[in-house]
């Protein structure tokens, strides 16, 4: 197979591209996956929520506090790896799983924290 560099109507050969990548020129430039902020709020939402772990848990949803949890936690000044790109999909797909299982963490010990009794008697003193 023979590579060009010459265009066909305007658009590059496929063989002139595929030597490109075949000499590594196209290699940085390849498209990268980012994990997506919605997934993240989606798994996490329905680990909390739908899950027959979430029902056995007994703890009651409360959409304000998830709200605010997700916006604060999932800033890109919070969570670098928003930001980072990878080489597939599985790789952000992996991140958006750890990061939607350490908000439910997160979600679940505030809730937690709110039935504590001592916790309530300081939140009455406010």
């Amino acid at each position: 197979m023979k590579f060009t560099k010459e265009k066909h109507r305007g658009v590059y050969c496929p063989t002139f591209i595929a030597s490109l990548f075949f000499k590594g020129w196209l290699m940085e430039s390849q498209c990268l996956f980012y994990p997506l902020r919605s997934i993240i709020r989606c798994i996490a939402k329905t680990n909390l929520t739908i899950t027959p772990e979430a029902c056995e848990s007994g703890l009651v949803w409360d959409e304000a506090l998830f709200s605010e949890l997700a916006a604060t936690y999932l800033q890109p000044t919070v969570q670098p790896l928003l930001t980072s790109g990878y080489q597939s999909r599985n790789e952000a797909s992996a991140i958006e799983t750890e990061m939607a299982t350490l908000l439910v963490k997160t979600y679940q010990h505030i809730l937690k924290q709110r039935e504590n009794e001592k916790v309530q008697y300081l939140n009455e003193l406010l």
